[in-house]
């Protein structure tokens, strides 16, 4: 397993750390462990108006614990109008409401990991062994956190470590060979704080239908090519040179492999079957994905505080299709080796402004520049009877940029009222832009202790994806 340099320097720090601090050791994990929020977009404050008008639901750490969730994928699966896929390709994927996974946005302390290629993400390579909170905003979420949340947003709060060393290490077994070891470690003194966390997840194969019934291409008890395989680090250190500013660093590190079951059934001349798909012989021999942090927040003099953080986010993927299913031949058409990258860089600056009893302003400008490289070869160029391979080798890039300001305030004591408007445009690599604005309004009344009142309205966008920009350039062609 290849470490990245600056995870691996941020580890090391970490166990450096252990040495300075004077508290015992605790095997004990805590039900309610405090959170990493320095890039957290939208935080929340003693209302939180924005979420008291909307619909906003949370997992916390106790959650996933009881649940015993080993990834985001289960640890979703019980929320109310949240559906759980896994579509032909293996892939888990998730909608909300009724919209796709592109249309939803995923963000871990703040970086967005949705693929700058499709838009989409797989929850099943997501651990939670690092997570303090799951806060999923459905459809009216906040102008801050930009453009493409049509269907909502799944914000991940991770851990931060707390006063002493405290840790957890477990593995487990079960069907298809499958297997888990995940650990995590943490520890504070007075003005600096680390976690670290690590998982191991395997399968061999998993098991089929006791009603299944055998096909030409798939034997009854286990699924063929459907081994998996994910590898996880994290950590962060945060640090704090005086009580107003708060300074930190997160890493991230994933890699594994995985096949991608064929279809079950055939369709041939003697015996035709006009819902069976032709046989496809893919894997994943490899995926690695790697995204980091620098965020920092200054509580000015007066009403004024400043937020901000840099993030990247990569994401590489080797894609095979073979042309048996043995997996060790690419002989006929549309066989292919693909390796694409996905590449995010950006950064956001949110300041705010506290008017106590008038309200809080919160002003957020963020900048992405998306690329998506893919390189490798297809064999589809017809030679006489047969087709030969030519090389891919492409580059798709765009940058978003948006500007949004959202106001909330408290008119009597349990009355709020939210009104946000941002304007997001996006810049093709071709030079040509698009923009478009979005707004929020929102009121909430809590009648009783436990009983609220709500209504929020909202008009979102979502800009293409590189690869909708790429066909889209290709019908104009």
């Amino acid at each position: 397993m290849r470490i990245n340099p600056m995870l691996f320097l941020l580890f090391i720090s970490s166990f450096l750390f252990l040495r300075s601090i004077p508290h015992a050791w605790s095997a004990s994990d805590s039900e309610t462990p405090e959170a990493y929020t320095l890039g957290e977009v939208v935080i929340k404050g003693q209302k939180a108006a924005v979420e008291a008008a909307g619909t906003v639901r949370e997992i916390t750490a106790q959650d996933i614990q009881d649940k015993d969730a080993r990834n985001l994928k289960e640890a979703l699966e019980l929320l109310p109008g949240v559906d759980m896929k896994t579509g032909g390709d293996g892939v888990s994927r998730i909608n909300i409401r009724g919209f796709r996974p592109r249309q939803v946005t995923l963000l871990l302390d703040g970086v967005p990991l949705n693929s700058t290629y499709d838009g989409q993400f797989d929850p099943s390579i997501i651990p939670t062994e690092n997570i303090a909170r799951i806060k999923v905003s459905y459809g009216t979420s906040s102008v801050l956190y930009g453009q493409g949340g049509l269907g909502g947003v799944i914000n991940i709060i991770t851990r931060k470590g707390e006063k002493g060393i405290h840790g957890m290490a477990s593995g487990e077994t079960g069907d298809g060979s499958s297997r888990l070891g995940r650990f995590h470690v943490g520890g504070a003194n007075e003005n600096l704080d680390f976690f670290v966390s690590g998982s191991m997840a395997a399968r061999n194969d998993y098991p089929l239908s006791d009603n299944f019934q055998p096909t030409s291409l798939q034997n009854d008890g286990q699924r063929n090519n459907s081994d998996n395989r994910r590898n996880n680090l994290f950590g962060n250190i945060g640090y704090s040179p005086t009580k107003d500013w708060h300074m930190g660093l997160i890493a991230s590190y994933v890699s594994g492999n995985y096949g991608i079951p064929s279809s079950t059934r055939e369709s041939t001349k003697k015996n035709p079957d006009s819902f069976a798909n032709n046989p496809k012989y893919e894997r994943v021999n490899h995926f690695e994905g790697f995204n980091t942090q620098f965020s920092t927040d200054y509580d000015l003099p007066g009403p004024v505080d400043v937020r901000g953080w840099v993030y990247v986010n990569r994401f590489d993927e080797e894609r095979t299709r073979y042309d048996n299913d043995h997996y060790n031949s690419m002989l006929t058409k549309n066989t292919y080796f693909e390796d694409g990258k996905s590449t995010i860089l950006g950064g956001t600056v949110q300041p705010s402004i506290n008017l106590k009893s008038a309200g809080l302003i919160t002003l957020g400008l963020d900048a992405q520049r998306q690329e998506y490289e893919a390189k490798g070869k297809i064999r589809d160029v017809k030679v006489g009877k047969s087709h030969e391979f030519r090389p891919v080798d492409e580059t798709w890039n765009a940058s978003v940029y948006s500007a949004s300001i959202e106001y909330e305030v408290s008119l009597l004591r349990d009355l709020g009222v939210v009104l946000g408007y941002g304007h997001y445009w996006q810049q093709k690599n071709e030079g040509q832009n698009d923009h478009q604005g979005g707004y929020l309004a929102g009121i909430y009344y809590d009648m009783f202790k436990d009983t609220r009142l709500k209504s929020s309205f909202a008009k979102k966008i979502r800009f293409p994806s590189l690869r909708q920009l790429s066909l889209e350039k290709e019908i104009l062609i």
